[in-house]
């Protein structure tokens, strides 16, 4: 988790000098230790191409990290269910599968998850 926190800052630059790499390697860490949060920041940072180039293999790969633990964010789930609706990332097209996405209510929202521990 703190691996995670500190790549926030590396990649918004409010503290730490702004450095897209050492975020990425930082959400990499987390993500390799099951932490949803940063397995969608890096679906979100290839799906977009946010300081790299877009990926959406990786999106994906990062995506369905996440989905096996039911917590995928909004807007990452958002973003797989149109990986599958379009076959980016190495997908079949699939609109069921995108539609049964954005239908499914036991996605956990990640900040919900987080009020429980406060």
């Amino acid at each position: 988790f703190a691996a995670y926190l500190l790549g926030m800052e590396y990649e918004s630059g409010r503290t730490l000098s702004k450095d897209i790499n050492r975020a990425i390697e930082l959400y990499n860490f987390s993500a390799e230790a099951g932490f949803a949060e940063a397995q969608c920041r890096l679906g979100d940072i290839y799906y977009e191409g946010r300081g790299v180039d877009t990926d959406y293999e990786k999106a994906v790969t990062f995506y369905l990290m996440a989905l096996k633990q039911n917590s995928l964010t909004e807007e990452s789930l958002k973003r797989l269910a149109s990986c599958y609706e379009n076959g980016w990332g190495n997908l079949s097209v699939d609109k069921r599968q995108a539609s049964e996405l954005l239908k499914n209510k036991k996605i956990a929202k990640i900040e919900d998850v987080l009020k429980l521990i406060n």
